[in-house]
């Protein structure tokens, strides 16, 4: 039988017609279902996963704001912690969880130590998450012990460079936020001193206090408390500005070291493809809460400062971050220890 050409071709259009209609149809049932599920958001609790123990650092910044964004959200955010391998176990919770904004999580800056150690991690540190905000920065400081024979920076140097190998600087662990930074001063002062790696601060302070270590790269948190009872001596801050809690303890820029500003940090991450409403809201509320006077009282009292930034910032903050400790790893010769 002859087909008519005039009836395919109407045919055709029709079938055409008729894909487009339906994927029209498609797109907007998906952005309606996204849209109401943004707009329903939250409708029940939010995990907040910690991958360190309880009273750390993070979990108490983590604590920190929970109260305020629970307020804000209406829904109770809970603190869950997930402690193990340098916080490792907790990015893998949250970086295996559903994209719908009922689990986040906190980052820090060992975080991104691993990476640029060039460690295998069972999730992609930039791929896996979703940004949402920093949380906030904290000073470390340069402290020793008194019976170090330095009153600052500049005479600490010349000691370290006058007994190349002798002093032993305290970290508390291999990839940790304290031994990274010794190799960094190490790079960049032209200096040689042993490294004793502990499993965790707290042992570590404790011989640093005791006169075993010489010095340290240590939070402000910890360092303060046994600078006023007169069992280290602070040298510097290690950070991008003085803290207000030791205002007559110079940043290391200032005393001739440059390139040594290391702050603590955290962060605030979802599982890689949340909406962009849902982010847009947990974005949104945490500036506010971040933003509070009571919130920026509560850090001091922790040697910290609250910082709110858009989640492309944290985004090219954290590829900047691994791209700088992978070129200090590599100039130090540094690799992963097990």
């Amino acid at each position: 039988m002859k087909h008519k050409k005039g009836a395919g071709m109407k045919h055709r259009n029709w079938l055409r017609e008729f894909v487009l209609g339906f994927a029209c149809c498609s797109m907007l049932m998906v952005f309606s279902v996204s849209a109401f599920a943004a707009d329903a958001y939250p409708s029940k609790s939010i995990r907040l996963v910690v991958g360190f123990a309880a009273g750390s650092t993070p979990d108490i910044i983590a604590r920190l704001v929970t109260p305020g964004l629970s307020e804000r959200l209406g829904r109770q955010v809970v603190v869950e912690n997930r402690a193990g391998d340098g916080g490792t176990i907790g990015a893998e919770v949250v970086a295996r969880s559903a994209p719908d904004g009922y689990t986040i999580g906190t980052i820090s800056d060992s975080f991104l130590f691993k990476p640029a150690l060039g460690e295998k991690l069972p999730f992609d540190t930039v791929k896996a998450f979703t940004p949402i905000s920093l949380l906030g920065f904290g000073w470390n400081v340069l402290a020793v012990h008194p019976s170090v024979p330095a009153k600052n920076v500049q005479e600490f140097i010349a000691l370290l460079k006058q007994k190349p190998g002798e002093l032993i600087c305290m970290a508390s662990g291999n990839a940790s936020v304290s031994h990274m930074v010794s190799e960094l001063f190490k790079l960049k002062t032209g200096t040689n001193f042993k490294t004793l790696q502990f499993q965790g601060s707290g042992p570590g302070v404790i011989d640093l206090v005791g006169g075993h270590c010489h010095f340290g790269f240590i939070s402000l948190t910890t360092a303060k408390s046994n600078a006023d009872a007169g069992k280290l001596r602070l040298l510097a801050v290690m950070g991008s500005e003085r803290s207000p809690l030791t205002p007559d303890v110079p940043i290391i820029s200032e005393v001739g070291v440059p390139g040594v500003m290391v702050d603590n940090w955290w962060g605030l991450v979802a599982p890689s493809g949340l909406p962009q409403p849902i982010l847009d809201r947990l974005g949104r509320d945490l500036k506010v809460v971040l933003e509070d006077p009571k919130t920026k009282e509560a850090f001091l009292k922790a040697a910290a400062v609250p910082v709110y930034n858009t989640p492309k910032e944290l985004g090219d903050y954290i590829v900047s971050e691994i791209a700088q400790w992978t070129d200090v790893a590599k100039a130090a010769g540094m690799k992963i220890e097990r």
